[in-house]
């Protein structure tokens, strides 16, 4: 009586199916890239767009573009309004129109020691819609340098966007420089309400016209 045939690959058809599996991953992987960055530049742009939109948002409500604010070294401030009055950058005045009230709200109403504190916090949390999906992850990155009004941060958030807000050339002997626009910081402590004596000189550069 004849034993019974066992049936399976012998070891030169399994490395022929491995090699033809391998073949068609390496086809197939820079297709899946090409469509996974396909659709990183697609949120990109929608990023854009949205930061655009809410640029147009902050127009139409007061009258002007969103500020840039009084230089990096300030972060915004709730109860400081908006335009020439606020320390904050663009990005600040503008997360009420991208539904990020409650962010741009903390801290308001607090005494400036207490405020610091919330402040800091709105400068370390991360927003997606300021990311470039293809560069790298909406989080808070390792920070050395710490606005005048905040507490210390060893972390703050980031962006991939800028926007132009144009320059104020000052003729010296040599050549024009942008100017920053800084109100100084006569009482040390990185309090910005100085800004509001009577006697206060704003600059007015041609951005807030």
């Amino acid at each position: 009586m004849k034993a019974a045939r066992q049936i399976g690959f012998t070891l030169v058809e399994l490395l022929v199916v491995i090699s033809i599996i391998g073949l068609l991953l390496a086809l197939l992987l820079p297709a899946v890239q090409a469509t996974r960055e396909s659709a990183r530049r697609v949120q990109c742009a929608n990023h854009l767009k949205q930061l655009s939109l809410a640029c147009l948002l902050h127009e139409s409500t007061h009258g002007f573009l969103p500020s840039g604010g009084w230089r990096w070294d300030w972060a915004g401030d709730p109860d400081r309004g908006f335009g020439r009055s606020q320390p904050g950058g663009w990005i600040y005045s503008i997360l009420p129109y991208v539904e990020q009230e409650p962010l741009h709200s903390q801290g308001a109403g607090k005494p400036y020691v207490e405020k610091r504190a919330d402040l800091a916090r709105t400068c370390q949390t991360p927003l997606s819609i300021l990311h470039c999906p293809s560069r790298r992850a909406a989080i808070a990155y390792p920070n050395n340098e710490t606005p005048l009004n905040i507490l210390p941060i060893p972390t703050a958030a980031r962006t991939d966007y800028a926007a132009n807000g144009g320059m104020v050339p000052v003729m010296t002997d040599h050549d024009a420089y942008e100017v920053w626009w800084n109100p100084g910081n006569p009482l040390g402590n990185g309090d910005p309400s100085f800004a509001d004596a009577r006697d206060f000189v704003w600059p007015h550069p041609p951005q807030y016209h």
